[in-house]
């Protein structure tokens, strides 16, 4: 399933409205890229699955970005110069996507088990 499919299928519909204090649910606000079209919006995400997947997944440590998580792995490329600067592997782009795809089932479950906290609201 692409990522569109997902988020249609598994966070479309579900979460708060706080009440009534917004005119839709969470999962409704979503917001998805316009590049490339209709992918989901990326940035933060690796630092939050960093952080998640030691609690939620068991994989990583939160100081520790050197070791894998749901968020990838990375390294110091200067550890003497910038010893809190981490990037990517400095490997290719599939070597360095693989360090988070590799954990996308377990990352997607969490997300997907979250979200159905939440109940369906039924439009007034």
């Amino acid at each position: 399933m692409g990522n569109i499919a997902y988020i249609e299928e598994n966070i479309r519909g579900l979460g708060a409205d706080h009440d009534g204090m917004f005119d839709e649910v969470c999962g409704d606000a979503f917001p998805v890229a316009g590049w490339p079209n209709g992918s989901p919006n990326e940035g933060d995400s690796p630092t939050l699955l960093h952080l998640l997947s030691p609690v939620f997944g068991g994989v990583g440590d939160v100081d520790d970005p050197t070791v894998e998580t749901w968020g990838g792995q990375y390294y110091r490329p200067e550890p003497d110069k910038f010893p809190n600067y981490y990037t990517d592997l400095g490997a290719d782009d599939v070597t360095c996507q693989s360090t988070i795809a590799k954990w996308r089932v377990d990352y997607l479950t969490h997300w997907k088990e979250r979200w159905q906290r939440y109940p369906v609201l039924e439009a007034n």
